[in-house]
Parts: structure tokens; sequence; C-alpha cells
């Protein structure tokens, strides 16, 4: 599941086509937005080139004090992506070093649905996903912890991430 990774290079190829400058798209470390991009940096007429992604699903936000683009799919586009995602629980993988990401997993896709949110959340499972296997593995404690500190204030579950790692726990066992 490379879809984060094929939607940046989108972006990188449509602004590459609008400017001259040298410039980097890449996953952004926060979970405010998907990516990150420096083309501000060097470029003045941005407003074109914020059309042409918001025409493909992406919006932008410069954050004034970096000068970089914060750049994050339209909830159109989040639903779009997130629609083609199994909803299914996957079956209890084999190998126990998956079992946590299966109960993350489960938890998750037992939640009611509300949309992709919370995104932030989301976003980072998403990121997580596409990294190396033990990445994930190793942020799995983390993402219980948040869920559970969700849970106590009543708030509602990103059942949006367990479609995520429902599609990564398929992908998985599909490796083994």
């Amino acid at each position: 599941m490379n879809i984060l990774h094929d939607a940046g290079q989108l972006a990188f190829r449509l602004l590459s086509e609008e400017s001259e400058h040298r410039f980097f798209v890449r996953i952004a470390s926060q979970n405010d937005c998907l990516w990150v991009c420096d083309l501000p940096r060097f470029s003045k007429n941005t407003e074109q080139m914020e059309s042409m992604l918001l025409s493909h699903g992406m919006i932008c936000q410069l954050n004034s004090h970096t000068k970089l683009w914060h750049i994050d799919w339209t909830e159109d586009q989040y639903q779009r992506a997130l629609s083609d995602l199994p909803s299914a629980l996957p079956k209890l993988p084999q190998s126990e070093e998956l079992h946590p990401a299966y109960a993350l997993c489960r938890l998750l896709l037992h939640a009611k649905q509300t949309a992709g949110k919370p995104l932030p959340i989301v976003r980072n499972v998403w990121k997580l996903s596409e990294d190396r296997p033990s990445i994930l593995l190793k942020a799995i404690p983390q993402l219980h912890a948040q869920c559970a500190q969700l849970q106590r204030l009543h708030k509602p579950l990103p059942y949006s991430a367990g479609c995520i790692l429902a599609m990564w726990l398929y992908e998985q066992e599909a490796q083994q």
C-alpha cells in the first residue's frame, strides 16, 4: 500500500510542471497534514499551484513560521481514498508479532464510523502503514493508549484507522 507515496509523487509532478525551482514534497513528520513542501520559500506566485493541487483533492496551508506548505487531502479525497480500504476484520495473523496490530484493528473496526475522524490519528496510522512494518508495530502501544484516552473521554475512535490497519494486515499476511 503506497497510496500516500503515490499521491505525494503526483503533487511533486504537478508542482514541477509549474515551477523552475528545486523543491521537495515529503511525508510530514507531524500529524496536522500528510505532506510538507518548501516551494513557497522560492516562489511568490503560488495561487495557481494551490488551485491546481485543489483540483486534485489536495489543500495547502502555509506555515508562516517555517514558510512550508502543509499539504493535506480535502475531505472528499479522504473519503475516496478510505472507501477503497477494507472494512472487514482480517483473520488473526499467524505471526504473533502482528497480534497487537490485529487487536487495535479489531477495536477500531468495532467503533462507530465517523468519516475519518479524528484525522490526526488516521494520518499517523496511514503514514506508519507505508513505512517498514517494524515502525508501525513499535507505534501500536502508543496508538492503543491514544484510543483508550479517547474512549475515556467518550470521543469517537478513528474507525478509518482500523480500515488502514486491516489493509496493512492483509498485506503482511500476503507477504508471509
